[in-house]
């Protein structure tokens, strides 16, 4: 490495930091419930179909659903206290929110594991218990026995290698089915949630949490939404 000068040694250089730090990030996730990057990746990535059907883009933001979240900066998330001392500022909620910064300059997608998590299951709720989905009922029994959050499931499915090659095809054509309803039924599941799991639910987070919400007045907006 020594003897490469410039751009050369630039390149050299971030190629073998991502490579080794995907190399951590693959051994990490092995024995800890697939608590991956791949994981986190795919489960986000399957969430876009929820997200891509809605009128208003609404997500979970610190265990709270809702349509703003900070604007990101070392530090801003959960609270929006940057580090530099300064308030975050309020910004409309995108799928870039899934990434975060956390207190300790620490950054990825797995700092709002919480969140998405929490959203694959309500909308795994709402297909299960209130739309009685077919393909919800086809993936399930694949999978071998009940879950809470299809998404995540199947995610950690393939992402803990516990995958059998007979089954994915069937798999893969029943969660297309699941993924399409979703997406059709989006704003369904949005107000659904809106009414019914808008607020947070700090048993969840293993930590006692203020459950008096923020923004209350832009619940109300958002139940006026489309």
């Amino acid at each position: 490495m020594s003897k490469l000068s410039g751009m050369t040694e630039r390149v050299a250089n971030n190629f073998l930091a991502i490579y080794t730090a995907e190399q951590y990030r693959a051994f990490e996730g092995q024995g800890r419930a697939a608590r991956g990057w791949d994981d986190a990746l795919f489960q986000v990535t399957m969430l876009a179909a929820f997200h891509g059907g809605q009128s208003k883009f609404v997500k979970y933001y610190n265990g709270t659903f809702q349509d703003w979240g900070w604007e990101q900066h070392p530090g801003s998330f959960p609270e929006g206290h940057n580090n530099d001392g300064k308030p975050a500022r309020q910004v409309p909620a995108t799928m870039v929110d899934y990434w975060q910064f956390g207190p300790n300059t620490q950054s990825g997608i797995h700092k709002t594991r919480y969140d998405y998590e929490l959203m694959g299951s309500v909308i795994s709720e709402y297909e299960k218990t209130v739309k009685h989905n077919p393909n919800y009922d086809k993936v399930e029994q694949i999978l071998g026995g009940n879950t809470q959050n299809l998404i995540a499931s199947v995610s950690q499915y393939f992402t803990q290698n516990r995958a059998k090659g007979p089954e994915t095809g069937a798999l893969a054509q029943a969660m297309n089915g699941f993924l399409h309803d979703v997406n059709v039924d989006a704003n369904d599941i949005t107000q659904w949630a809106l009414k019914n799991r808008a607020k947070k639910t700090p048993q969840l987070r293993g930590r006692a949490e203020d459950d008096s919400g923020k923004d209350q007045g832009g619940l109300d907006r958002l139940m006026e939404m489309p």
